[in-house]
């Protein structure tokens, strides 16, 4: 049992964790780079500006934790929980998130390039300026979340929930909507050029000249 340990800047590479308790511990600058985490216990862990690429974080628990500026490049984040976590400035490129509950986390400035985050559950996730271009967000439920200024250029929210989210001046060109729910959503000042908005639901959304869909 590992809780509350003390490893700032410990080299943990390719380390075997499979199921650790890691609650509370002070990992901040440490090396976990290809680490296998599976099902690990890392509630309010402190784990900024890690090593993480590479690294097998499935179904673990990371509620509440601190991940500022934390290395996540191709790390496996399946049906991870990371609740109320923050992640702001965090690289999450090309990790897969794929059923993630990332339920009111922080990601603001966070980049998601190429990230797969189908089926996530980010409902009243703060996203403000992260950079999303290219990533599957299909069937994600973004309700209420906060995207303002969000480059989400390419990015597929085919069959999305974005029930009251806040995209004002986010980056929408060649987005796929197509089948998303855009009720009540704030799209003033959004850039939907060349967006696929094919039966999506857009009642009461505020749109990009600030009009009101009916």
């Amino acid at each position: 049992m590992l809780t509350d340990a003390y490893l700032v800047k410990a080299n943990l590479e390719r380390a075997n964790l499979v199921g650790a308790d890691l609650s509370r511990a002070n990992l901040r600058d440490a090396n976990l780079r290809g680490a296998n985490l599976f099902v690990g216990d890392l509630h309010a862990a402190d784990l900024s500006r890690a090593d993480c690429s590479h690294t097998n974080l499935g179904q673990a628990d990371l509620t509440e934790a601190k991940m500022f500026r934390t290395n996540l490049f191709a790390a496996s984040l399946v049906r991870v929980r990371l609740l109320f976590a923050d992640l702001h400035d965090a690289s999450l490129e090309r990790a897969v998130l794929i059923g993630a509950r990332l339920r009111s986390a922080v990601l603001e400035r966070a980049n998601l390039r190429r990230a797969n985050l189908e089926g996530a559950f980010l409902r009243d996730a703060r996203l403000g300026d992260a950079v999303l271009t290219k990533s599957s967000l299909a069937n994600a439920d973004l309700e209420e979340a906060i995207l303002r200024g969000a480059d989400l250029s390419s990015v597929d929210l085919s069959h999305a929930s974005l029930k009251g989210a806040d995209l004002r001046g986010a980056n929408l060109t060649h987005a796929n909507l197509a089948h998303a729910d855009l009720t009540n959503a704030i799209l003033s000042e959004a850039n939907l050029t060349g967006a696929d908005l094919a039966s999506a639901i857009l009642t009461g959304a505020i749109l990009p000249d600030r009009s009101v869909h009916r």
